[in-house]
């Protein structure tokens, strides 16, 4: 009996052709892998950078004051880059320091500089970040502790 000893031609190539087709499938698995991590690291950011953003700008403007326009224009965006590439700050006037800095995304990032945050009516703001999905603006209102107080004792 003459018998075949080791592979031929055909199954090797075939074995490469697997091989191959599982390298590259994993390949491209780490690739897609590496690209969501990137996703989710930025989307993070830009939450951690939203809420801290909120938070002191919403505890500033429930402090009363007398004057609710100056108090409005105590935040400032100031954005500052080239095409395809944005850093924008949002300037705390009132300290005179930045209040946080971060990279705004999306077509015409740096087109918007000014306030963000507007006098609705008394006591009441309207705050507008730009950390929404592409440079989006996230808008919130934000009322001030004797206001919103007042307002609950009327009801009653």
């Amino acid at each position: 009996m003459n018998g075949q000893r080791g592979l031929t031609l055909v199954d090797a190539l075939v074995a490469v052709a697997l091989s191959s087709a599982v390298v590259l499938g994993a390949g491209r698995l780490l690739l897609s892998s590496f690209h969501t991590f990137e996703q989710v690291d930025r989307l993070g950011r830009q939450q951690q950078t939203l809420i801290y953003t909120a938070t002191a700008m919403a505890d500033r403007l429930r402090r009363p004051s007398d004057f609710s326009a100056q108090t409005a224009a105590a935040f400032h965006l100031v954005c500052r880059g080239e095409p395809g590439e944005c850093r924008c700050t949002v300037q705390d006037r009132e300290e005179a320091q930045p209040l946080v800095s971060f990279d705004r995304l999306g077509p015409g990032a740096c087109a918007q500089t000014g306030a963000l945050v507007e006098p609705v009516h008394n006591g009441v703001f309207r705050v507008a970040l730009p950390l929404g999905p592409n440079g989006q603006q996230i808008a919130f209102h934000v009322t001030q502790r004797p206001f919103g107080l007042a307002s609950t004792d009327a009801l009653r």
